[in-house]
Parts: structure tokens; C-alpha cells; sequence
């Protein structure tokens, strides 16, 4: 009989849910003080089990996910969180031989100074300047990759605002490093286009440059996001991440092929198919940026004014023919669905 346990860290309510429903039994670890307690409320309601504790004392983290995996006897481990805590639970896992891949190969694909020295010594052309970004359209790759098989599943160009978001560096090497939790993590983007039309070439280039890259750090499941720029000499890598893209991109690749990709990365460890490749053909749709937070209401109404009010500028237009877009703990804690 095939062992249907998960552990999961910083799932998503929709990650539980979508792993209840490809048949897997979830427990779940949070630190409440990262979620709202309806958020963890919805999680507990679909797990087996929900523990909450202080991510920021990592050593007890450790000591919880390996005593939660044997306890329940789990046959997986998935970190869906931001990779601040990532390397500590991978390397549990490996302990533990449930990780499918060396915990390394995390630091390689977070860690830009390690991602560049990687992609030095395997020959792969990358980003070394800012001036690169003004050079060519920005694109961003998410991959699902499966034993070791990196399926792309999303090649997306970015409306950009404004490169980086950084401070002039007068040609100065980018930052170093992984990015934290609410930090800028590549161009800033006004929204986003599915199916993404390039010509078949940049195409290639772009996935043959993605997945050997992936190979070289020896990755072998889970979700990355790679930012290329396609510069006039090919596409160049900017940075990556092993997390999942956003919902409301993830939605807009579901509204348009069919197909929902985190229920595809459950349903492969349930050992379900993958519905990969994606179709050629897909219903085109968009969705816009999130909108900056409103602005508080001032103290006393403004004065009455004549002149009409101007409309708001929309934060992204799709071109004709797209649809338009849809509108603190001490010590762990247990909670048992």
C-alpha cells in the first residue's frame, strides 16, 4: 500500500486542499506570527495535523520536522515557503531520506553569488551589470520539475516599471545573496500575458538555458521561478528562486490551458500523471499587477471641486482580442483536524 503522508512547511490553505484532493494525508507547519489565524484556522481544518512554532529558532524547527516525519510516518517532505528556512528542512529530509535531491543544490538556485559561480564554471551566460537589464525584454520561467525532468510551464514577459528597483550603482555588480520575505526580487512588472508569444528561437534558447541550468545545480523536484533577460546575444540569467509562482499567475496559466499546476506537483507525488507538456494551443488571458494599498482617508472631507474627477490609470491594459481580467508563539502548539 502506498504511503499517502505529507509533511508540509508553510503550505498554503490551497496547497492543503489540493493535496487532500489528489488523495494525500497533509501535516502541516506554520509559525503564526508569518499568517492570520483564518489562514491557519483553514489549514487545520484540512490537515491531519497543524503545528505552529517560531521559524526564527531554527534548530527547533529541525527537531520538529524530523520528529513530526517519523511520528506520522511520512513518506514526503515539502518546503513551500520562502527559502529562508528552505536549506533546514531539505537537509532534515536528506537525513531522513526523503529529500530527492542534495540540499546544496538549494544554495545554488537562491544564492546569487553561488548561482553565478555556477553558471561561470558550466559556461551559462548570465547577468553581471545593470546595464544589462536595459538590453532586452525581461521574461520569467517557472518550472515543475519531476525526477529530475524540469517541465516549463510558464515563460511570461514582464510590462517592466523600472529595473531591479535598486539605487544607481554606476555598473556595479548586482546585489548579493537571497532575496527575504517582501523583498524586490527582479524587475518590477505591471502584468502579465498567457500564452506568451515569442519567436520559436528565443524560445528554445530560453528553455535550453533554463533547464541546463537547473541540471547543473542538480535539482530534482519542486517548483522554480528563473529570470532571463533576452539580451542581443541571447537569453542571460538574471536570478532564481525555488518557490511557486504567484496565485493569480498561477490562475491565469489554469484559465487559459486547463491545466492547475500545483495540483499537478501533488498529484505526482500521490503518483499520478503529469499533464505536461501543456497544450500548444491555449486560450489567451490576462491578469494585471496588484494594485498598490489605498491610501488612508484624509481626517475631514476635502473641499467640493467643479473639475471632474480623473480616471485612475489602469495598471494594465490587455491587447485586443484577451479577455478582460477577473475582477507570537512559545513552543509549538498542535492542533488536530
Amino acid at each position: 500500500m502506498r504511503n499517502d503522508r505529507i509533511l508540509m512547511v508553510m503550505p498554503d490553505r490551497r496547497h492543503v486542499r489540493k493535496a487532500v484532493a489528489e488523495g494525500l494525508r497533509v501535516y502541516a507547519i506554520w509559525d503564526p506570527a508569518l499568517k492570520g489565524r483564518d489562514h491557519l484556522e483553514d489549514v487545520a481544518r484540512d490537515a491531519e495535523q497543524l503545528v505552529l512554532t517560531d521559524f526564527t529558532d531554527v534548530a527547533a524547527l529541525r527537531t520538529l520536522v524530523f520528529t513530526t516525519a517519523v511520528r506520522r510516518d511520512v513518506a514526503h517532505i515539502l518546503h513551500l515557503g520562502w527559502h529562508d528556512t528552505q536549506l533546514a528542512v531539505c537537509e532534515e529530509a536528506r537525513v531522513l531520506g526523503m529529500s530527492p535531491h542534495p540540499p546544496g543544490c538549494l544554495l545554488l538556485i537562491n544564492d546569487r553569488r553561488r548561482m553565478r559561480r555556477l553558471l561561470s564554471e558550466a559556461g551559462l551566460p548570465f547577468v553581471t551589470s545593470v546595464e544589462e537589464f536595459l538590453r532586452g525584454p525581461v521574461l520569467t520561467v517557472q518550472t515543475l520539475t519531476v525526477d529530475g525532468r524540469h517541465h516549463v510551464v510558464d515563460i511570461r514577459p514582464k510590462a517592466v516599471i523600472s529595473p531591479f528597483r535598486l539605487p544607481e550603482t554606476g555598473g556595479r555588480s548586482m546585489r548579493e545573496g537571497p532575496v527575504g520575505p517582501g523583498e524586490p526580487d527582479g524587475p518590477e512588472d505591471a502584468g502579465h500575458l498567457y500564452p506568451t508569444w515569442l519567436p520559436a528561437s528565443a524560445r528554445t534558447e530560453t528553455v535550453k538555458l533554463v533547464t541546463a541550468f537547473l541540471d547543473a545545480t542538480g535539482y530534482r523536484f519542486g517548483p522554480t521561478r528563473t529570470e532571463v533577460i533576452l539580451g542581443d546575444a541571447g537569453p542571460l540569467v538574471v536570478e532564481a528562486q525555488t518557490r511557486q509562482a504567484e496565485e493569480r499567475v498561477l490562475s491565469l496559466i489554469e484559465a487559459a490551458t486547463g491545466v492547475d499546476v500545483e495540483a499537478a506537483m501533488f498529484r505526482a507525488l500521490a503518483g499520478g500523471p503529469l499533464p505536461f507538456p501543456l497544450p500548444d494551443r491555449a486560450a489567451p488571458a490576462a491578469v494585471p499587477a496588484p494594485s498598490p494599498p489605498a491610501s488612508p482617508p484624509p481626517a475631514s472631507p476635502p473641499l467640493a471641486s467643479s473639475a471632474p474627477a480623473s480616471p485612475a490609470p489602469a495598471p494594465f491594459a490587455a491587447p485586443a482580442g484577451f479577455p478582460a481580467p477577473s475582477a507570537a508563539l512559545s513552543g509549538p502548539r498542535v492542533y488536530t483536524g
